[in-house]
């Protein structure tokens, strides 16, 4: 629920509230007010007719200008001070009516028989009227004060209740993935917002016990990995001087070779991702000549051309630096460059890179979707299994998304694939004078 939709809700609950209370005031003072009247003209009325039957002279009611309140209607012989019946009178059946006009004013009127003959007795309840009108918009205006009071309560209850929810909201919104500690100020507090405040800091010390146990991992397989693989590198680099040694030999030691810098290149990646960005500065602020990187992967997998018809066309290389590390680019740039030239049979393999996007084409014959390996066929893979991905392609998208790089992997036409790289703030590089 957002922050509006709670006050104009609590506001409208208050408002309603207040009009409800003040319409159900209205109608208990109406029906009080009415209860009342009517007892009283009752009884007036009442008194009336019997002293009017019984031929007694009553003391005659009249209004402030001096018009009589009570007056008599009757024909029967024996009422003292009757006046004659009106017209409007006449079809008044026993019992009590009100609102009964006459001459332009409002009766309240008490009809009964004697003998054959009825008896009217009117109380005139003009003035009673008028006043209970000034007092129903008296009440009407009241019950409209009550709603308005109503509406501000409400607005400053639900600001209060919403103030604690604001400030924790803030101090959310404050929270930084790479600044470690940070905890919430409200976690102390014994209502509800102190239990949700316990919660997020709970929350908050595991995710830090994890971060430290992940960057503990990562330092130590840095260094348990790294060795082994220079181990290997440099042991296959010392192999493959060794004189006389035989070119059915100095083959597989190229494979090694290359095998131990691709697994270095992983490693590298891997623990570029478990690591925060920010958490290793000095690598953060470097930045990489994607151009170079690019050139320097397509002489490095040469050796994949051997025995095929393939042409390479990468004359279309803006220079361009990214801010980011070589490691980085390069894990990206050689995955691509090795998968374009290892599983492309025949063609033309092209590579361009202008406003900061590295785009690589393959327009030639590629393997069937079974192989292994090259962007096209692991694309078709993981449409038809999005659970399976190759190791190079999932850390391309980890790396683009971590750096916040957009990479799409599209095949125009059967047999092709078009891989784009956009590194969106990299810059054109200045050429040197």
């Amino acid at each position: 629920m957002s922050r509006l939709n709670l006050l104009a809700r609590v506001m409208l609950g208050l408002m309603v509230f207040g009009g409800t209370l003040s319409w159900i005031s209205i109608e208990i003072v109406d029906y009080a007010n009415d209860v009342i009247e009517t007892t009283i003209l009752n009884e007036l009325l009442d008194a009336r007719y019997r002293s009017a039957v019984q031929g007694e002279v009553a003391a005659p009611l009249r209004t402030a200008g001096g018009a009589a309140l009570v007056s008599v209607f009757s024909e029967a012989p024996g009422i003292r001070g009757a006046h004659a019946v009106p017209e409007s009178l006449r079809g008044l059946g026993p019992g009590y009516h009100e609102d009964v006009v006459l001459a332009d004013r409002l009766y309240y009127v008490l009809a009964r028989d004697v003998g054959s003959t009825p008896v009217y007795v009117a109380y005139d309840i003009t003035t009673i009227e008028a006043t209970e009108e000034r007092q129903e918009l008296l009440l009407l205006a009241i019950a409209g004060g009550i709603v308005l009071l109503s509406c501000l309560a409400g607005y400053g209850l639900a600001r209060t209740i919403i103030a604690p929810i604001d400030r924790l909201t803030r101090q959310v919104r404050a929270l930084r993935p790479g600044e470690h500690g940070s905890r919430l100020h409200d976690g102390g507090r014994s209502d509800e917002i102190g239990v949700i405040a316990g919660a997020i800091n709970g929350l908050l010390d595991r995710i830090d016990r994890f971060v430290e146990r992940e960057q503990e991992f990562a330092a130590t397989a840095s260094h348990e990995l790294r060795t082994p693989i220079a181990v290997i590198s440099g042991s296959a680099d010392v192999l493959a001087v060794v004189p006389g040694l035989p070119e059915a030999s100095r083959r597989p030691i190229g494979r090694i070779v290359r095998a131990a810098h691709d697994m270095n290149e992983i490693v590298t990646a891997l623990l570029v991702l478990a690591k925060e960005r920010g958490a290793d500065p000095v690598h953060e602020e470097e930045h990489t000549d994607v151009d170079e990187v690019i050139r320097h992967a397509i002489d490095d997998h040469r050796h994949l051309l051997a025995r095929k018809e393939i042409t390479v066309d990468a004359e279309r290389l803006e220079p361009t630096v990214v801010a980011a590390p070589r490691g980085v680019v390069s894990i990206v740039v050689n995955n691509l460059v090795r998968n374009a030239l290892q599983h492309t049979e025949r063609g033309i393999v092209s590579f361009s890179l202008h406003g900061g996007a590295f785009a690589l084409r393959n327009a030639g014959r590629i393997p069937a979707a079974g192989t292994p390996g090259p962007a096209a066929p692991q694309s078709r893979a993981r449409a038809a299994n999005p659970a399976r991905k190759g190791l190079g392609l999932a850390l391309i998208e980890r790396i683009c998304v971590r750096y916040g790089w957009t990479f799409t992997l599209e095949s125009d036409e059967p047999g092709s694939a078009v891989v784009t790289v956009d590194f969106g703030e990299a810059v054109p590089k200045r050429e040197s004078a």
